[in-house]
């Protein structure tokens, strides 16, 4: 063990003990233990005696009194010392009965941070922005997040110093790693993640490093103190200030505020190198809870099994091997979370629409920051007392603002036209390869639309009628497989550290761990500005070898009935004894647009001549009776002859017009469904022979109906 241990762990306790403590070195002489690293024979024989920190942890009455300490009073002055390093004392706890975590108590010091004005400002701050105005349910804010993440960097620190006592985490450590998951959101801004990734680069262009309101949490935290006089506070509870101060900052925005030993704690609240940690922990399970969305992940498997190993000379979180397919969930919920809601087509043109709203408003809104100095929003990242002031009611502050300025009044339009639900119209969206869109901003991309006008069309647009988003979608780091810089151990070697190969895993993980999204909208609302912007949008696409983008409006349902019929008499082709008689309709219908019908009838022609509007079909023969019809081609084909082979492929005419359909545009989303009602069942192996059907697709067999399949195409 290290002299740096034996000093710096060891603290108050060795300096009572340590002139008690005699060691023989180098020609009889007696050094102490603060003494003996100058002596080599005497150092030595700190690891013979097995002087160490976990010696030391259990040491006993009868130890000291071999060592020649006397008296008994001496003794037990210098156990009580040690016993302080690692035992929290008893404090009241204050309980918070939370809905995710259950009743989860909080330490008196962490309860004084809670009730400061720079905590309860969080409680005014979405968590998720202006996701609430698309999920009902997303009502949750940065207060409840704050003392989730709070109480889970305890539950984590305090089982690692559980089950491995030898790493020496002291109370003041514990302590330390909770303010830090307490505090790690304290310098969000109004409508979180919104505020400092589109609002401030578009008010702050130019500014040389680009704010992150992890930096603004920092400045918060020192504000908080400072202003809260909780120095003396901290004191009693046994933080050394200011070390322990710049080391909670230090695991907020991870530095080096502890020894190598203790570099593990990095990895507790925002963990850089693989993305695992409390932070996501919690707002994994708080956000999924309040979206309704579901949660695959179990952060409690992670805690259990967790534990610290050395690599390459520095301490590290490993995880137990058998918990990687619990760590893909982990990373697939972020993903999941992010298309599902974070970027949800809406939620993002509302926060696009709030964030112009900001930036008009901006010059003309002030708050009082220190010694009464009036501030903008943007201004207020500067100026902590300002910050303090600065939460989601910016957007009723704008809104009910007395109109003196064309600017304001303008803000105050979007805004009403975000209660009211005008939002700007989506024109469709590409999924390019990542590296096409990472040299291009979304002005430009705006820019580039707007100058695809097709030729003949008649409507003029201009850059400003266009909002391009450029989105993201990953596993947390990029497109690298973060799994790929997770260590794990094994149960009949826990010491060990190793990473595993994606051979050991399985072979059914994901190629690409990145996909970028490029979203169009339009903020001419009428229906000829729309048409004309999907015609530049298109255009756009065809001009950049892109695939055709994704109509935002609802599409067509194609939709494959099989009607069983005699006993099977005979296999068909790869599906097995299950066709005997089949009946194969493709049905086209416009769900929203009757306008269509023209669009459709040349589709159609040639198939059937007649364009048929027949009523829904009854509840119990197929799906279709859930689509509003506007109008509907319905196309016949079979039954097949002889009665045990399968009805002609949709490959010929009836592909045709699918093919055709998508290609014009007509369709955005292709389902189809094919059920048999007698035995045997659909099987893996024989719906795969379902494709034959509608190139290109891809069946499934329905969980719960076995004779049934369902594809998307």
């Amino acid at each position: 063990m290290s002299s740096d241990i034996l000093i710096e762990e060891i603290t108050e306790a060795l300096v009572k003990a340590h002139p008690y403590i005699q060691i023989q070195g180098s020609g009889g002489k007696m050094f102490t233990l603060s003494t003996a690293i100058n002596d080599m024979e005497a150092y030595t024989k700190l690891t013979e005696y097995q002087i160490t920190g976990l010696w030391l942890r259990h040491l006993k009455e009868g130890h000291l009194k071999k060592m020649g300490i006397e008296p008994l009073e001496q003794r037990s002055q210098i156990l009580r010392s040690l016993q302080k390093l690692w035992h929290i004392p008893y404090v009241p706890m204050k309980v918070f009965n939370d809905p995710i975590h259950g009743h989860i108590e909080m330490h008196p010091l962490l309860v004084r941070i809670i009730d400061t004005p720079q905590f309860q400002r969080l409680r005014h701050i979405k968590q998720l922005g202006g996701t609430y105005l698309v999920f009902p349910g997303a009502s949750h804010n940065r207060f409840e997040h704050s003392i989730g993440v709070g109480y889970l960097a305890g539950q984590l620190v305090q089982a690692l110093n559980e089950r491995q006592p030898e790493l020496l985490i002291t109370k003041r450590d514990i302590l330390c790693v909770q303010i830090a998951g307490l505090c790690h959101d304290l310098g969000h801004g109004p409508f979180s993640h919104m505020y400092d990734g589109m609002f401030i680069p578009k008010v702050l262009p130019k500014r040389e490093a680009k704010w992150k309101h992890e930096e603004a949490s920092l400045q918060m935290f020192d504000h908080l103190v400072k202003e809260n006089k909780l120095e003396a506070v901290m004191q009693e509870h046994g933080l050394t200030l200011p070390d322990d101060l710049d080391f909670i900052k230090d695991l907020i925005n991870p530095g080096a505020g502890r020894p190598e030993e203790k570099s593990f704690l990095y990895e507790i609240v925002a963990n850089k190198m693989n993305g695992i940690d409390v932070d996501k922990w919690d707002y994994f399970a708080r956000d999924c809870y309040h979206l309704g969305i579901q949660n695959s992940f179990d952060y409690q498997r992670i805690l259990r099994f967790s534990r610290v190993c050395e690599v390459k000379g520095k301490k590290h979180i490993c995880i137990r091997e058998k918990e990687v397919w619990n760590l893909y969930d982990f990373f697939h919920t972020r993903y999941s979370l992010h298309r599902s809601a974070y970027q949800h087509k809406v939620c993002k043109i509302i926060e696009t629409m709030i964030t112009e709203a900001l930036v008009k408003a901006d010059p003309y809104i002030k708050i009082e920051g220190a010694g009464g100095k009036m501030l903008s929003p943007s201004e207020a990242i500067e100026d902590m007392e300002a910050y303090t002031k600065l939460t989601d009611h910016i957007f009723q502050e704008i809104l009910y603002s007395p109109i003196k300025f064309k600017e304001i009044k303008e803000a105050q339009e979007i805004l009403q036209n975000i209660i009211c639900r005008h939002l700007y119209k989506f024109v469709g969206e590409i999924s390019p390869e990542p590296q096409v869109v990472r040299s291009q901003d979304e002005l430009e991309l705006a820019e580039d639309v707007a100058m695809s006008r097709p030729s003949g069309e008649d409507v003029v647009l201009q850059s400003e009628d266009f909002v391009v988003i450029v989105i993201s979608f990953d596993y947390g780091m990029k497109d690298k497989d973060p799994i790929n810089n997770v260590h794990f151990y094994r149960k009949n070697d826990p010491t060990k550290a190793f990473k595993f190969k994606r051979h050991q895993v399985s072979k059914l993980l994901p190629v690409n761990f990145e996909e970028k999204l490029i979203r169009v909208y339009c903020k001419r609302t009428d229906e000829r500005s729309l048409e004309a912007a999907k015609k530049y949008f298109e255009k756009w696409c065809m001009d950049n070898n892109f695939t055709k983008p994704q109509s935002g409006l609802k599409g067509l349902l194609t939709q494959i009935e099989t009607v069983s019929g005699a006993a099977p008499t005979g296999p068909g082709p790869g599906l097995g004894p299950i066709w005997s008689g089949v009946r194969c309709s493709l049905v086209l219908s416009s769900l929203t647009q009757p306008e269509r019908k023209e669009n459709m009838i040349p589709i159609t022609r040639g198939i059937k001549e007649t364009l048929l509007p027949p009523p829904p079909p009854p509840p119990s023969e197929n799906m279709s009776q859930k689509v509003p019809w506007a109008c509907r081609a319905h196309l016949m084909f079979g039954p097949p002859d002889p009665p045990s082979a399968l009805p002609p492929p949709l490959g010929g005419a009836a592909g045709d017009v699918g093919q055709e359909a998508r290609r014009t545009g007509v369709v955005d989303e292709v389902r189809a469904n094919a059920s048999v009602s007698t035995p045997p069942p659909l099987h893996h192996s024989g719906v795969g022979q379902l494709s034959q059907y509608v190139p290109g697709s891809v069946w499934s067999v329905v969980r719960d109906d076995p004779h049934s399949a369902y594809m998307r195409h």
